[in-house]
Parts: structure tokens; sequence; C-alpha cells
């Protein structure tokens, strides 16, 4: 059995092999962040795209009112839609590669955070630290674990108590 310590420095992975853990230490729940769910919750795209829509709106009833032309207002409409289309693409690619480079592994020890696209970094936070988790709680696009879906209770069934302040060993 291949035995990989996992620490700061190793080589980051987002996903772990059972047979990588130390000896006893077993998973009870592995995901990663849906990209599209990151790009809307973290990145704003929707708060990006309506702010453009306002923008692109504004400007071509601006020029539309000062030249009383549609063709011009669309022509000088078209800068602005590019960039709104290049801070689109740009958003949705960083948002792709955060939930490709990012990783979460609870198991009976401890909590594993995996991220970083530039740098990737792990945090091991041991269950002791953990102050509250919501284990009957079903978050909206969550992200995707192992075959269970996003409810917390079904994808980690183990932590019905374990993560409130109680390490067992």
């Amino acid at each position: 059995m291949k035995h990989v310590e996992l620490d700061e420095t190793d080589d980051i992975k987002t996903q772990v092999a059972q047979s990588e853990l130390p000896a006893g230490e077993r998973i009870l729940w592995q995901g990663k962040p849906d990209w599209w769910r990151l790009a809307v919750k973290a990145f704003r795209v929707k708060w990006v795209a309506a702010y453009f829509l306002v923008l692109i709106a504004w400007r071509i009833g601006s020029v539309h009112n000062d030249t009383g032309s549609w063709a011009m207002a669309f022509a000088k409409t078209m800068p602005l839609l590019g960039s709104f289309l290049v801070v689109g693409a740009i958003l949705m690619l960083v948002s792709l590669l955060y939930a490709r480079s990012t990783g979460f592994l609870v198991t009976d020890r401890r909590v594993v955070l995996r991220y970083g696209v530039a740098l990737p970094s792990q945090l091991n936070i041991p269950p002791k630290d953990i102050e509250a988790a919501n284990p009957g709680g079903t978050f909206p696009g969550c992200g995707r674990s192992r075959g269970h879906g996003c409810s917390v209770s079904r994808s980690m069934p183990d932590l019905a108590g374990g993560l409130s302040g109680s390490s067992e060993a």
C-alpha cells in the first residue's frame, strides 16, 4: 500500500485515494466546487453582466438621443460590448481554473482544503478546531461529491456529530 503524507509541501492534488492516507484514517467525504456555481456566487458574473447590460443600454440610448441614428448608436456601443465579452470570458476562465484546482476532503481525523491556481496550497484542520458543522443541511449548487449529490447528511453520514468539537482517534 502506497503511503503519501498529506502536508503543506507535498504535490497537491484535488482528489485523494484511500490508499494515500495514513493507516487508520478513512475518507468520509470528498468533493470539488462546481465551476458555474463558483462563477455565480464567488465572482458574481450575474451582477457583472447586469452592470455591463445597463452600461450598454445607456450608451445606445444616449448616442441615439444625440444623433437620432440607431446604426450609429449600435456602432458606438461595440467597444463596450467587446469589453463585456472579454470580462465575461476572463471571469468564466478564472472560475473554471479555481474549480479545477480546488478540492475538499473530510476524513475521520481532519478536514483538508486544497486550493490555488498559481500557488497551490493546502490547509489541514483538525476536528477539534471546527466550531460547528451543518450535517443536516442541503446547500444548492454546493459542488460535486463522489456520487452523493449535495446533501451534507447523505454525503457525510459519519459526521452527524463528529465535527462539533469532539475528535475520535
